[in-house]
């Protein structure tokens, strides 16, 4: 079973994602699925919940995964509530979840992230084979919650890129951003002997779509991540080399959102 995944958005047009709530202007709806994690979404006008849909079109998708980033935010406004759901075949992860309790991840435990492959029961999971039309993301509860302007960071739906293997080798650099409070990571992963056809879909999906970001996930092992299990990050560069028998090297750097 390959230890390192990265997550592919499947949704990143404005025109795929409602509330039930009306954004600032400011900070528009939009800023969920668009942009780095520093483009926050916030409400026009407080509220003790908002649900916010995720079309994902007449056809149905299957999505591997769910992932918030700077769920900390949410924490830090005293939301109390998290749910996900998905209409036509109905839940996918149907309880209520404890915000407050919910463990997180990522650069400075930030980010939260729903899967089938996460055994944590605070997390919840996805089905491997449940398609839905949309998604509903609930965050507050009326009656329970204070009345605040929620702001959001970035909301993810998507599917696993599997190389089939993992990386032989890798790189970890720190890198600090003139005038930035923290360093960054730059991580390369070297993919040896792969097929064309998996180079091929990787370049198709992973990189003709960087401006999307990604995720890194680890499901056991996770000294690859430095620890971190989840990674928000962007495509830097990459590189292929031709082996022998349609075999091919491919080295990816990814690049840390904080």
């Amino acid at each position: 079973m390959t230890n390192l995944l990265i997550g592919v958005p499947a949704y990143t047009d404005g025109a795929d994602i409602s509330a039930s709530e009306a954004f600032d202007s400011r900070y528009s709806l939009e800023n969920l699925i668009a942009g780095g994690r520093s483009r926050l979404g916030i409400l026009d006008a407080a509220a003790d919940s908002v649900t916010i849909t995720v079309d994902a079109g007449s056809a149905s998708r299957t999505i591997d995964f769910f992932y918030i980033a700077r769920a900390n935010i949410l924490k830090a406004q005293g939301a109390t509530r998290l749910k996900l759901s998905g209409d036509i075949s109905g839940d996918i992860a149907g309880t209520d979840v404890d915000l407050q309790s919910l463990d997180l991840y990522g650069h400075g435990s930030q980010d939260a992230i729903f899967t089938s492959e996460l055994s944590n029961s605070d997390v919840g999971g996805l089905s491997d084979t449940s398609t839905n039309e949309s998604y509903n993301i609930v965050i507050g509860q009326a009656g329970v919650d204070d009345e605040v302007c929620w702001g959001f960071s970035k909301f993810m739906f998507g599917e696993w890129f599997d190389f089939g293997r993992d990386p032989e080798s890798r790189s970890i650099e720190e890198v600090w951003k003139k005038g930035g409070r923290d360093p960054y990571l730059e991580i390369t992963f070297i993919w040896r002997g792969i097929s064309k056809e998996k180079k091929d879909s990787a370049i198709s999906t992973i990189i003709e779509n960087r401006e999307r970001g990604c995720i890194l996930y680890t499901r056991d092992y996770h000294a690859p991540l430095l620890s971190r299990r989840v990674m928000h990050s962007f495509v830097e560069r990459y590189e292929t080399n031709y082996l022998s028998d349609q075999q091919y090297d491919m080295s990816i750097t990814f690049r840390e959102q904080i």
